[in-house]
């Protein structure tokens, strides 16, 4: 297990531990930004894979490993469309990933998925050392400002993120709020069953003005406004 900033400072020491000039990192055409931009860092290719119905599209993902690819990015709860993979989904082609390929489980809004479906990976840790999980306290647990995201993986993986991340990222305040945050089960319950009231009604309310809507597993759901999103962006602001 590792800590760090959040997971944004995780998947920059995984990009700087496994990336090289000209390596490949493989994720969804619409997926977290911060794939995208650490493995550029290093002077890596990006491999954008295109959507499948607003959903990553894990086996085409995997059809474009080739031999300079190093990351695969499984963002799940996807940010920002909302989906997650299933369980068929993730067995159908997790045993064709080559062992020396990273894929990762990017699960920040795990605490949010209430689909029978999701899989629960931390059991596949020891059958698949190859796979790294981020999850964060970023989301659910209230606690962004204080930056803890931490991930799990084998030893050896483990071992090398820790080199990497720095010893004073994850300052003691937050070590003890994330602490803290792991014993409130009344706050997590609460704020889970809240925002699965708060997606109903969007879906509720965009459905009666007739906005097409994707539906989420996370805090969020992303809609059609049929406008300019800068202009509905400073609209938005001016509500704040």
């Amino acid at each position: 297990m590792f800590l760090g900033t959040g997971s944004d400072s995780i998947i920059r020491a995984i990009c700087s531990i496994f990336i090289d000039p000209g390596d490949e990192s493989i994720m969804g055409e619409v997926s977290f930004q911060r794939y995208e931009d650490n493995t550029k860092i290093m002077g890596g290719n990006v491999v954008k894979i295109p959507m499948k119905n607003h959903k990553l599209d894990v086996e085409k993902m995997v059809d474009a490993i080739t031999e300079r690819t190093k990351i695969l990015w499984f963002c799940t709860p996807n940010n920002p469309t909302g989906p997650v993979i299933k369980k068929d989904e993730l067995f159908s082609i997790i045993d064709k990933i080559p062992k020396d390929v990273i894929f990762v489980m990017d699960e920040a809004y795990y605490e949010y998925v209430d689909d029978p479906d999701y899989p629960q990976t931390i059991p596949l840790l020891g059958k698949y050392p190859n796979m790294i999980i981020l999850r964060t306290f970023s989301k659910a647990y209230g606690l962004a400002g204080l930056r803890v995201g931490y991930g799990i993986a084998n030893e050896n993986i483990a071992k090398y993120i820790n080199a990497v991340v720095g010893p004073f990222d994850v300052n003691l305040i937050a070590q003890n709020a994330a602490l803290a945050a792991l014993k409130d089960k009344e706050f997590l319950r609460k704020v889970v069953e809240l925002n699965k009231k708060s997606r109903e009604y969007f879906y509720k309310e965009f459905k009666s003005i007739g906005l097409e809507y994707i539906e989420s597993q996370a805090n969020f759901v992303m809609v059609d406004l049929k406008a300019d999103d800068k202009m509905v962006f400073n609209e938005l602001l001016k509500e704040a």
